[in-house]
């Protein structure tokens, strides 16, 4: 606790602890004693009875100058920022020349109470003609103080913060939450505290029903109870986990990343993310891409340019499905700064990282921010704003896909008896991701209607990027999309026609944020049809458009996974134009699909043909029927 007392006494009045400095202008021999005993009590920590004597002395002499500077001492001390307040403020107001540093107390007060505007009119005015060494880190502090002004002077409207009822937050503290891609499940850390012993991390999870949130329940990750596990994050489709565990025998540093995966039902795991991740000293707070292929973390390794810095790596698999990490980057400095910057969330669109900092300008303790990626580069940050950010703590920013769910952590007064707990609200629109939603839906044999397990394939059709996702029977497939783009959405298993089907997501006024979609597998028999979807041609041309590749390799793995199979591809077209033409088209539309696939697959094993208009599946009056009329399929011929 900073000594007002012996700084400003010192400066001001030479001999602090003189007898004769303190009884000098005195109106009383009791007031001197009454400032004696404070003094004597102050200085063995007594600070309750220091204030009791302080107070009659003033009582007597309500100019007392000495008696207010010792009894702001003992404010400080007894953390009574009222009491403070007061005696500075009438330090200010007997000597306002004299007692010059008490504005910067009193600025560093009103700045923990939000109090902005008088927080820089103290600073500003015990700066005026200052020349100490810090002159330039207290101007700096002085811009910050303004720009804290200036976020509450543009209050976001319509945000809704809403905390949490028990259900979820509890007397313990809650934080470092987690949303599921559907917005139907939050995960988040839970500080338990132990019986006589140290406090200690554990996972849970809250399910959203028609009632509501349903009471939290306890996750466990693997067999042994670490010392401390929280900071859950995973894929969309829920296969790829990663946590922070501290103590365990298989770490690198007091505290190491982890990650399970998931084999068909089955967790695999922990395993340590290795030396690329983990280091010698604190790694922590990991956030996975949506997709599964960036992770993000917290770390003070070596080359971090603050005290802690935002890391991140590529994520690749390998043929056994482990993930294999990239080399790890230091996020920057439009995010990182020479304090703390923690808690990253990586959005499923992946060009928006939301994270916590002490060090860019804020509210006064720990704010929450945005960053969005630019030419591979991530912007500065940006605070997310106020009343989101308070003058109390605030992290663990995260945002859901669809961004309907945006949570975080905080301490501020609306908390369960002031602990840290979780709170939801409206994301502002300049902090927004790019508009994202959810696929997901179960995969069924189309003959028994029963749900089955497959392997669900998402692509984007202009793009080499793709999902593969395991489809379990019981929880279905569960996948992230993007508004501005075109999908092929494929589905394979041994024994069935693979399924074909795309999305066109270009418009985003009309893109929805969740898209449910049943797969039915037909099990493979003669004369079975599949309608290629995602195989495009030029108008009026047989060239195949080059984003048809995807569709054209799932055809090419469906005859390597059914060996058996012989097929024929067939060309269609509506009634619109020449007969005879349309038939030449549609015959050569068919043979440009085989001739690509024979090089791969036996061409023995690939007839083509052409019908033309002959085999309509819709009616040729409308243009969406038209479309549909315009088509390639594929027969089996032979299994």
């Amino acid at each position: 606790m900073q000594k007002i007392l012996a700084v400003i006494f010192i400066l001001a009045i030479g001999t602090l602890f003189s007898c004769s400095s303190i009884m000098s202008g005195a109106n009383s021999k009791k007031k001197e004693q009454l400032f004696q005993e404070g003094l004597t009590a102050y200085r063995s920590g007594n600070y309750s009875s220091a204030k009791s004597h302080l107070e009659n002395a003033l009582r007597i002499d309500s100019t007392y100058i000495e008696a207010y500077l010792l009894l702001s001492d003992v404010a400080a001390e007894l953390q009574d920022d009222d009491l403070r307040l007061k005696t500075l403020e009438k330090s200010i107001e007997l000597e306002p020349v004299k007692y010059k540093m008490a504005h910067k107390y009193l600025s560093d007060i009103y700045v923990q109470r939000g109090q902005f505007s008088t927080a820089a009119t103290h600073l500003t005015k015990y700066l005026n003609g200052y020349r100490g060494t810090d002159s330039l880190q207290l101007h700096y502090k002085l811009q910050q103080i303004e720009k804290s002004k200036l976020l509450i002077d543009n209050e976001l409207k319509n945000t809704d913060i809403e905390v949490f009822g028990t259900t979820i937050n509890t007397e313990n503290d809650e934080y470092w939450p987690f949303p599921s891609a559907d917005d139907s499940t939050i995960y988040f850390t839970r500080l338990l505290q132990a019986d006589g012993g140290q406090p200690f991390e554990r996972l849970f999870y809250s399910k959203r029903t028609e009632n509501g949130w349903q009471t939290a329940q306890q996750l466990s990750i693997g067999d042994v109870q670490e010392v401390n596990e929280g900071t859950i994050s995973m894929t969309a489709n829920e296969n790829l986990l990663f946590f922070t565990a501290c103590g365990r025998s298989d770490g690198f540093g007091s505290c190491d990343i982890f990650y399970m995966i998931k084999n068909k039902d089955q967790w695999i795991g922990p395993v340590n993310a290795g030396k690329n991740v983990n280091t010698a000293l604190w790694d922590a707070q990991p956030s996975v891409s949506a997709t599964g292929d960036l992770l993000f973390w917290t770390s003070n390794r070596g080359g971090t340019i603050g005290k802690q810095d935002l890391w991140y790596c590529t994520i690749k698999r390998n043929k056994a499905g482990y993930p294999e990490f990239g080399e790890a980057l230091n996020a920057g400095t439009g995010v990182n700064t020479t304090e703390n910057d923690f808690s990253p969330f990586i959005h499923a669109d992946k060009q928006t990282l939301y994270f916590a900092s002490s060090g860019h300008y804020g509210m006064g303790k720990n704010d929450l921010f945005v960053s969005s990626l630019d030419s591979g580069q991530w912007g500065r940050a940006r605070n997310i704003g106020y009343p989101i950010n308070s003058i109390h703590d605030e992290d663990g920013l995260v945002v859901s896909p669809t961004a309907h769910l945006a949570l975080f952590s905080s301490n501020r007064t609306t908390s369960v008896r002031q602990s840290k707990d979780l709170y939801h609200f409206n994301i502002p629109s300049d902090a927004k991701p790019n508009t994202m939603g959810y696929l997901k839906g179960y995969v069924f044999n189309s003959v028994t209607q029963k749900k089955i397990n497959a392997q669900v394939e998402l692509s984007k059709l202009t793009t080499t990027e793709k999902q593969v996702i395991e489809c379990d029977k019981e929880k279905g497939y569960l996948t992230v999309i993007e508004a501005g783009h075109t999908y092929a959405l494929n589905a394979t298993l041994p024994g069935f026609l693979f399924y074909s089907r795309h999305f066109d997501y270009n418009n985003p006024e009309t893109f929805s944020n969740a898209t449910i979609e049943n797969i039915y597998l037909e099990p493979i028999k003669l004369d079975a049809t599949v309608i290629l979807n995602n195989i495009f041609f030029e108008f009026d041309s047989y060239e195949i458009n080059p984003k048809s590749e995807t569709e054209l390799m799932k055809v090419v793995e469906f005859m390597t996974l059914n060996p058996s199979v012989k097929i024929e591809v067939s060309g269609h077209t509506d009634t619109v134009g020449n007969e005879q033409y349309n038939l030449q088209l549609s015959e050569k539309r068919a043979k440009s699909i085989a001739l690509y696939l024979s090089k791969h697959i036996e061409t023995s094993r690939i007839e083509h043909v052409g019908y033309g208009a002959q085999k309509p599946v819709a009616n040729n009056d409308t243009e969406e029927g038209r479309s549909k009329n315009r088509r390639s399929e594929l027969k089996i011929i032979a299994y």
